[in-house]
């Protein structure tokens, strides 16, 4: 995991040592927050990378942890009795590398954090690739992979929030049907269409098989046309004539329906035997 410490310098007064982590030249985080001048021996630095930072640093990437028998075993070939570096607790040690290391000097404010950029730039950077063990070819993708992981965190994001706001879309249109139920508005066919929508609304599926359509003698306005012999126009007339406009127990029923060309449901209407006879009345009355 970790091969050797490179090089062991000192950043204006304070200890810093550059290592090589997978071929990746690495840098101890409190140490580095020592460095730029955070209190507790740079433990609110790494604290802020896995905490206030976390959304913009990518483990793996531009920083890793360094835990378990890898954590001992980097004490013991190091560091231990050094006192060159501060001595990671038994949870673990966080290690910058270069990507991240940039990354979390330009996001603090401290004025340190300018002068370390220079310093490694100027020295510490073209030390470590003239010892041939970091050729830094591969530190040009490391911008580019950082925003395809940030942008697909920002997908997954997303997703989430739509998944939510249809949850939130669906439970809104059972309570108002449940209550439309209970008050008498619409009968239990159309309270099972409409959760039977509710649920095409949370999977994103069609589930139009399942929504019921009422008794086979009930009859939609196009249907009522055909059997009459009628325009869909008159029907309509009649309908409206008639005051049979809206959910009229034992006479006229709402349910959804979604068109296939369309996204969103529409409301339509069937009408019982009693209400077709009325309509056809009225047709014979008025021809």
């Amino acid at each position: 995991m970790t091969d050797l410490v490179q090089l062991k310098e000192t950043f204006e007064g304070m200890p810093l040592t550059t290592m090589t982590i997978h071929d990746r030249p690495a840098w101890n985080a409190r140490e580095v927050g020592e460095a730029i001048g955070y209190a507790q021996r740079g433990k609110r630095f790494a604290t802020k990378i896995t905490g206030d930072w976390s959304n913009e640093f990518i483990e793996g990437q531009d920083y890793q942890v360094i835990t378990g028998k890898e954590l001992l075993a980097f004490k013991d070939m190091f560091f231990k009795g050094t006192g060159s570096v501060p001595l990671a607790s038994n949870r673990g040690m966080l290690v910058l590398f270069e990507s991240g290391l940039h990354l979390a000097l330009v996001k603090t404010r401290k004025a340190q954090g300018i002068r370390l950029r220079r310093f490694l730039v100027d020295k510490v950077l073209p030390q470590l690739v003239r010892t041939g063990n970091y050729s830094g070819e591969d530190e040009p993708q490391l911008p580019q992979l950082r925003e395809q992981r940030l942008q697909q965190k920002a997908d997954l994001e997303a997703r989430r929030v739509a998944v939510l706001e249809r949850n939130a879309d669906a439970d809104a249109l059972r309570e108002a049907v449940r209550a439309l139920h209970n008050l008498g508005q619409i009968d239990a066919a159309t309270l099972a269409a409409y959760e039977v929508q509710a649920a095409e609304m949370v999977t994103g599926r069609d589930l139009s098989h399942l929504k019921p359509v009422g008794p086979k003698a009930w009859l939609t306005p196009t249907e009522i046309g055909s059997k009459l012999g009628l325009t869909a126009y008159r029907v309509g007339r009649l309908i409206t004539e008639l005051q049979l406009r809206g959910d009229f127990p034992g006479l006229a029923r709402s349910y959804p329906h979604t068109p296939p060309h369309m996204t969103r449901p529409v409301q339509c209407f069937a009408y019982s035997p009693e209400a077709v006879r009325r309509i056809e009345a009225a047709a014979l009355a008025g021809a």
